[in-house]
């Protein structure tokens, strides 16, 4: 999905159009959202004063572009129509059944640590590691590239479709029985009591236009000289292991991450949001949630390795990533605390991985 830019901008003259531009063919069906995500993610930038604005390339005319002007190229994946579509149902199946799933853990394994051979048995691994790896998969470079020789972004439309069908999945359901099976009335107690966040009870869903406002503000992240600075938070949360842990273009990507926090933070506070941004200011962290959930219930070793491992060359894990986010744009007790806890597990289970993959 979201990829490494090592971007040199020449002022006041026409980018070369990216090799996908004439290799694929352009994607019309999700412009409108990709207009939407635009638009919000230059609003934003805007409120956050940065320089950059993004442009539509089926919209723009053909002159010279501004130095922080980034084009935006919607593309057709060069898989054939058939496969497209029999991947797409593949994924809505397999997430359908685990969806399905409402078990908790078995109370007779509740004592089962994280790195105990006993988790295997806990949880179905065909659905969960298939869910796993589509996130995994989703990563790669064809969901959204930006060119070093072209100030654009390419971004593909069935990439962004999967995207949408694991995001945008009704989680939850899913996510309050699962937590809550094996405790008869906790959930209607909860409920009651107001304890449950809004995320969960408001019946909606991460949208993809949110998403892709996520996947733009990223990629101009990579054309920005914004440094994480070594605070409170990012040493409290174990964020300065975690970035000395990893190679430099792993590091890039989540400094990228990590502007996508911090033009959240800066933009979604203290001023009045139409419904477009509030999504988009909310997307991170009802994603971080919802791959952590994802995440823990794959207890198969070959969840956990998906889980703890930079599986995709040149990323860093999906967890780490938006907890990242979260942490730069609510750099709050609770981001802290919950990206310490998976750096530690992470950190625990590395003598193990070698033995699991």
């Amino acid at each position: 999905m979201l990829c490494a830019v090592l971007a040199t901008w020449f002022a006041h003259c026409v980018p070369e159009p990216p090799p996908e531009a004439t290799q694929l063919t352009e994607a019309v069906m999700l412009r409108p959202v990709v207009e939407e995500a635009i638009d919000v993610a230059n609003r934003l930038l805007s409120v956050s004063n940065e320089p950059f604005k993004i442009t539509p390339f089926w919209s723009r005319d053909s002159r010279a572009s501004d130095a922080n002007e980034i084009v935006v190229y919607l593309m057709q994946s060069p898989a054939s129509p058939a496969a497209r579509v029999a991947q797409r149902n593949r994924t809505a199946e397999v997430l359908s059944s685990m969806q399905a799933d409402q078990s908790g853990i078995d109370d007779a394994a509740s004592d089962c640590g994280e790195l105990d051979d006993c988790v295997d048995q806990l949880y179905p691994e065909e659905t969960v590691n298939f869910a796993i790896r589509t996130l995994n998969e989703l990563t790669r470079w064809e969901v959204g590239k930006t060119r070093k020789d072209c100030r654009c972004i390419v971004l593909i439309e069935h990439d962004l479709r999967m995207f949408e069908l694991v995001f945008g999945a009704d989680w939850d359901r899913y996510i309050l029985l699962t937590r809550f099976a094996g405790f008869p009335g906790e959930l209607e107690a909860a409920i009651e009591e107001d304890r449950l966040p809004e995320a969960l009870t408001d019946s909606e869903t991460v949208t993809l236009a949110a998403m892709v406002t996520l996947i733009l503000l990223h990629e101009v992240g990579h054309s920005t000289d914004y440094s994480i600075s070594s605070t409170d938070a990012t040493m409290g949360s174990g964020l300065d292991e975690l970035i000395d842990s990893l190679d430099e273009e792993r590091r890039e990507e989540l400094r990228a991450d990590a502007f996508t926090g911090s033009v959240l933070g800066r933009a979604c506070f203290e001023r009045r949001l139409d419904p477009a941004e509030e999504n988009a200011c909310l997307a991170a962290a009802e994603l971080s949630m919802l791959t952590f959930v994802v995440g823990m219930k794959g207890k198969s070793r070959e969840a956990r390795c998906l889980r703890f491992l930079d599986t995709v060359p040149g990323y860093p894990n999906w967890q780490a990533r938006f907890m990242t986010i979260n942490l730069f744009q609510y750099p709050n007790a609770s981001s802290i605390g919950l990206l310490r806890d998976y750096i530690k597990s992470k950190r625990d289970a590395d003598p193990l991985l070698p033995l699991l993959i």
